[in-house]
């Protein structure tokens, strides 16, 4: 896999995400979110 910048605009697009059943079990708590919140909104790494 080769990682690579992206638009978060697929975002905002109406569709269906597919969950893998081996992630499904997988649960993130509110630090988990506030940090990838905290990330996305972080201009310091442009």
């Amino acid at each position: 896999m080769k990682a690579q910048d992206q638009s978060l605009f697929f975002l905002t697009t109406p569709c269906y995400y597919d969950i893998p059943f081996f992630q499904r079990a997988y649960v993130w708590s509110e630090e988990n979110w506030s940090e990838l919140f905290a990330n996305l909104t972080n201009k310091s790494h442009e």
